[in-house]
């Protein structure tokens, strides 16, 4: 799946930071968000056909993690992240991914869509978490499990 950045409509909360340092974001993030993503997406048992989707999938850090008997959907605000995990997805030659430019506070997706929906270090970066949480809510599956991987500022860390 390529991003054409012509094709994309920008919002107008997108953090430029994540576009300008797409380039490094692997380098730097990937020792430690990657284990702790790893054991808890392996934890979960995702059974053969059942659907995932994955809020603010980024780079892609966490695809390799993914068994390749689902179907995966991953969303990002940002276009070259997307870019960086199309171009993961195509070097794996994985074919359970797929990428979509999309807000997570307003997901294009009709209820109760997915089996699973995952969320690794995005609740403190979007403007409106609790929006962000309905809408997490709205896309699961009645019976399905929602993943949130974070971490939060604390005056007792």
């Amino acid at each position: 799946m390529s991003v054409r950045k012509e094709e994309v409509v920008r919002f107008p909360h997108e953090s430029k930071i994540y576009s300008e340092f797409s380039h490094l974001y692997d380098k730097i993030f990937s020792r430690f968000f990657c284990d702790r993503i790893t054991q808890v997406l392996h934890s979960l048992n995702i059974q053969p056909g059942e659907r995932v989707l994955e809020i603010g999938v980024g780079t892609g850090l966490s695809l390799s993690a993914y068994p390749p008997h689902c179907e995966v959907v991953g969303i990002d605000i940002a276009p070259e992240m997307l870019e960086q995990a199309s171009q993961k997805i195509a070097e794996n030659g994985w074919r359970h991914f797929y990428l979509r430019h999309m807000d997570a506070l307003n997901l294009d997706f009709p209820e109760n869509s997915f089996d699973y929906v995952t969320a690794f270090h995005v609740v403190s970066v979007v403007p409106n978490p609790v929006r962000m949480m309905h809408e997490i809510h709205r896309v699961c599956k009645p019976q399905g499990i929602v993943v949130i991987i974070n971490h939060f500022r604390s005056t007792k860390p």
